[in-house]
């Protein structure tokens, strides 16, 4: 038999309640972060590239260099402005430059993203192979036009001496 008289267990309400209640205050703050960072787009995508652990850079489609990372600096010891507007030959010579113009050439033609491995010479030593890197390079574009090639070293295996 049915009673009537039973109260109702509301503890399974209230703690949805307060879970659905705490929910919306995060996606609420996770709104006005993302809003905030549409106002500030630029800034926002500088300082992710900035702090990216991995070595990042883009570069023309002539082959200038426009950005390095600090990662990137820092694995080749090498600065801002002894590479960004430059080429590659200028910084790592003809061989070493020949290989990446091929990589970046088929991003270029291609459209998409390549994953490549490149044998990195030792910029003080250049007949010797410092590291193989495997890396993704990818085209930038603007609008239906591929203004730049990106690029991103996955991983590093450095040689032994």
């Amino acid at each position: 038999m049915l009673s009537v008289n039973m109260k109702p267990d509301l503890t399974h309400s209230r703690l949805n309640l307060n879970y659905s209640l705490q929910q919306l205050e995060n996606i609420s703050g996770q709104l006005d972060f993302i809003a905030e960072a549409r106002v500030n787009s630029r800034d926002f995508m500088v300082c992710f590239v900035e702090n990216l652990p991995f070595p990042c850079w883009i570069k023309a489609i002539d082959g200038t260099m426009m950005f390095i990372s600090p990662a990137y600096q820092a694995l080749y010891e090498v600065k801002v402005d002894e590479y960004v507007g430059k080429k590659d030959v200028d910084v790592w010579g003809e061989k070493v430059a020949e290989l990446f113009k091929k990589n970046d050439d088929k991003v270029i033609a291609g459209g998409t993203v390549e994953y490549t491995v490149e044998l990195v010479p030792n910029r003080h030593n250049p007949d010797k192979i410092a590291n193989h890197c495997i890396l993704a390079k990818f085209p930038i574009y603007d609008g239906p036009d591929i203004v730049a090639v990106g690029g991103i070293i996955i991983a590093v295996f450095p040689m032994p001496d």
